[in-house]
């Protein structure tokens, strides 16, 4: 078992003792029952030792919960272009939606498809499209066939010209 193996394990122990452990501004929170059952000092004890993996795991885990209600927003992806957000996990995995094209030799014509993707939260931008009232454009409209062009398609196009 390796360490961030025993590291979910130790949090998965720690959830049935009435300890949560939370990723809050860049730290580790430790939030506690009202009453500690005494084995709760031995996994506290234990998790120590890994701190570095369930910091990690615990970041993973607030990234993808930040990023759940977006599922369906428009994003700008560092190496895949504009798309959309189609998943967040909750072991922090991202999955987006982008377009690829390809042309066989013999074609002149490029063909444009839909591939679904895991992304990492580091590489993407998530166009927050809520309005002032707290409802969501992408997701109070139907989904087209067709993305909308704004402001991911002229980034695209600007890098793609540089």
């Amino acid at each position: 078992m390796d360490t961030t193996e025993k590291a979910i394990e130790l949090l998965e122990r720690a959830a049935k003792l009435g300890l949560r452990v939370e990723f809050k501004d860049g730290v580790n929170i430790l939030k506690t029952a009202p009453s500690v059952d005494p084995e709760a000092v031995t996994v506290i004890t234990q998790m120590m030792k890994y701190l570095p993996e369930i910091r990690s795991i615990s970041q993973r885990r607030a990234l993808a919960a930040l990023a759940k209600p977006y599922v369906g927003s428009r994003i700008f992806s560092r190496d895949h272009g504009a798309g959309t957000l189609v998943g967040a996990s909750e072991d922090g995995t991202l999955t987006i939606s982008v377009s690829s094209e390809m042309r066989r030799s013999n074609e002149e014509e490029s063909r444009s498809s839909q591939m679904s993707i895991t992304a990492d939260a580091a590489s993407l931008l998530i166009l927050d499209e809520t309005q002032t009232n707290g409802t969501s454009v992408s997701n109070s409209q139907a989904v087209s066939d067709q993305p909308k062009r704004g402001i991911f398609d002229r980034l695209l196009s600007r890098s793609r010209a540089d």
